[in-house]
Parts: structure tokens; C-alpha cells; sequence
């Protein structure tokens, strides 16, 4: 049988990026926050862009890096699970500080992609990038860490606030590194209901926003895939449809995904 508390549709915010390389780099980290369950929170972080290697100093080779976000101590760091190793390259400038570290939080492991990551180096206006061993310049960097049971508050976090450094401006080597602290959809509420003999989500939605379904046969699992294709919001009430024929155990919640 379908479901239809609404208790059991979590609405989760994922952000996703799309990157187009072009003269100038830019690498760009946003958190957020996914609700796995009412009882859960995660946070999410996802890296994306490239950056422009050319006039940076190569400092160290293979450094002792982990996954990790420590913003009192302005470090970010996303590793692969299977990690090849990475470089370091100091940046002319330091990274604003964000947020309160925390002391101790539960890492889950990264999904395949690229070493990326960042830190501040304490009492010198300068920073230290890190990139995968043997890095070509611009070349595209992508990963995501998930830090179970944390959320904002976990490390002082405002959504909506963003950090960023910048350096060789106005030059053919111009970079940047931004952290954007990603807000929720403001205007997000779900309405399950049976209409025709047919089971609807129904849903409120932002512009700038999109909305994904996704289904579980087991909360447990935590592996969701999608149903459907995603709705770009429009400011008003849209709804998902779902077919009586797919009438089996099955848990449903609603993504919003902000839009760049």
C-alpha cells in the first residue's frame, strides 16, 4: 500500500551546481541541510568549479589532509573514498572566517570525486588550496560530503550567508573561492491527498527553486531514487501524480533544489 502521511514525506534541500568552464575559475562549496527523517538531520556539502593553478605556489605534495569542516579554524576539505592523493598551493589572500567549530561530529564517507578543499592559514593574510596529486589547471573539480546528525546550528551556520576570497583580480589568472551557507525554500509545504482514485502530492514551490520526488521501499535503507522528472517552481501549488498500479510499500518525500 501507498503511504500518504505527511509525516513521512521529508522535504530534504540539496543543492546542485552546474559548471561551465570559461577564462576564468572559480571554485565554489555550499552546505546545506538534508532532512533524512523528523528525527534526522545531516549536513550536506558539495564542491564545484575549477581553479586556475597558474601563478599559485605548489607548497606541499600529498599532504596529511581528511575529510573535515572546521570553520573556526577556516578549514573545509572534501576527499574522495578512495583518495589518490593531493597537492597543496598556497593563495595570496585568507579565507573570512564562518560559523564556530565543533568539537566531534560523525563523518560519512565522500562520494567518488575529486580532493578539494581549503584552510586559512592562522596570523598570515594567506591561504592554502587543496587540489588532487597532478591537478591540471581549470580542470573540472566535483565532490560531496554528508556529516550525519549536524545541522546549521551544529556549527553556528545563517543560512542564507555567503564567504568569499579572491585573488590575481582583473588579471588573465583571475580566481575565487566562495561558501555559500545554502537557505531552504521558503515558501515549501506538502499535501498528500487521493483524487480520482489516484495518490497526490501536492506541494508549494519557490522560483529559483526546483522539486524532485523520490521513493523508498525502507526508511531504514536510505536509498531513495526518483520518481519522475523534477518541476522547476513557478510561485504556486504543483502536485505529482502517482500511478495506482505502483501500489506497493512505499515511502515518498519531495527534494528542493535550488537553482543556479
Amino acid at each position: 500500500m501507498i503511504s500518504s502521511f505527511k509525516s513521512l514525506l521529508y522535504a530534504t534541500l540539496l543543492f546542485t551546481i552546474s559548471f561551465t568552464l570559461s577564462s576564468r575559475a572559480e571554485l565554489v562549496f555550499d552546505i546545506s541541510e538534508e532532512i533524512v527523517s523528523p528525527t534526522q538531520t545531516n549536513l550536506l556539502i558539495t564542491a564545484s568549479g575549477s581553479v586556475d593553478t597558474d601563478g599559485l605556489t605548489l607548497t606541499s605534495n600529498n599532504p596529511g589532509v581528511d575529510s573535515t569542516l572546521e570553520p573556526g579554524s577556516i578549514r573545509l576539505v572534501l576527499l574522495p573514498s578512495e583518495n589518490g592523493g593531493a597537492n597543496g598551493y598556497d593563495i595570496p589572500s585568507a579565507f573570512p572566517p564562518f560559523g564556530t567549530n565543533v568539537e566531534t561530529y560523525n563523518l560519512a564517507e565522500s562520494t567518488e570525486g575529486s580532493v578539494v578543499g581549503f584552510a586559512s592559514i592562522v596570523g598570515f593574510n594567506r591561504g592554502h588550496l587543496f587540489l588532487p596529486a597532478g591537478y591540471v589547471s581549470e580542470t573540472p573539480l566535483e565532490n560531496t560530503l554528508t556529516i550525519l546528525n549536524q545541522n546549521f546550528d551544529s556549527f553556528n551556520l545563517v543560512a542564507g550567508e555567503s564567504y568569499s576570497t579572491s585573488w590575481a583580480v582583473s588579471t588573465a589568472d583571475e580566481d575565487s573561492l566562495t561558501v555559500n551557507i545554502v537557505p531552504e525554500s521558503t515558501n515549501f509545504t506538502i499535501s498528500p491527498s487521493i483524487v480520482n482514485g489516484q495518490f497526490v502530492i501536492s506541494y508549494t514551490s519557490d522560483s529559483g527553486f526546483s522539486y524532485q520526488l523520490e521513493q523508498s521501499g525502507n526508511l531504514n535503507s536510505g536509498s531513495w531514487t526518483n520518481h519522475g522528472s523534477a518541476v522547476v517552481g513557478n510561485d504556486a501549488t504543483n502536485s505529482f501524480t502517482i500511478n495506482p498500479a505502483d501500489a506497493t510499500l512505499r515511502y515518498y518525500r519531495v527534494q528542493s533544489h535550488v537553482q543556479e
